[in-house]
């Protein structure tokens, strides 16, 4: 089994500047959220990664090329990764998303987990992919980086640390945070970069 996750996510995009969901949109990464990728590159240029893999959409597979680099590391691409389906809510802000489908928000009021995106996913159908993608890397060895999305990333995160003693919050995981999850301590460690 592998003996540490590192958690990234990607670098800032155009749309997560300007509040807009992405989902499973193709965006890419912003001249800022290049210069996050590589200080997270910088930051991780130490460990002795194993393995990384990235979500197959472009934010996320940029960010990961950018941090493997150092580490002569080709990065392996997986759909499980990616971020929340948002169905019709992609490309959105959330008022916009407030205007166009105040049902969906009403539903979510009494089963956030359950109810999905319009045409998309739900928090529990991420959760899915996340233990999906863990029985994937089971047999894993050394240190495997994982690069994705704030939604996914949120939910690992809270699946890791749901039987340690102190609770890590899920509520943002920001561009530049690091989540180091090690399985010989059942530890985890958030931390911010940049």
């Amino acid at each position: 089994m592998f003996t540490k996750l590192i958690i990234v996510r990607h670098g800032e995009t155009a749309w997560n500047k300007e509040g807009r969901k992405q989902g499973h949109a193709n965006t890419s990464l912003s001249k800022k959220g290049k210069t996050q990728a590589r200080q997270l590159s910088e930051f991780l240029k130490g460990e002795k990664i194993g393995c990384v893999y990235s979500s197959d959409l472009p934010r996320a597979l940029k960010s990961a090329e950018l941090i493997a680099s150092p580490h002569g590391l080709k990065v392996r691409k997986d759909k499980l990764l990616r971020e929340i389906d948002l169905g019709l809510c992609e490309g959105l802000t959330k008022e916009e998303m407030k205007l166009k489908f105040p049902e969906f928000f009403e539903k979510r009021k009494n089963d956030y987990f359950g109810v999905p995106y319009p045409k998309g996913e739900s928090p529990n159908d991420v959760r899915k992919r996340v233990l999906k993608f863990l029985d994937k890397i089971e047999r894993a060895k050394g240190i495997v980086l994982i690069v994705s999305h704030n939604g996914f990333n949120r939910n690992l995160v809270n699946y890791l640390s749901s039987s340690l003693p102190e609770q890590v919050s899920g509520s943002e995981f920001g561009h530049g945070t690091v989540a180091e999850f090690d399985s010989g301590k059942a530890k985890m460690r958030l931390r911010k970069i940049g």
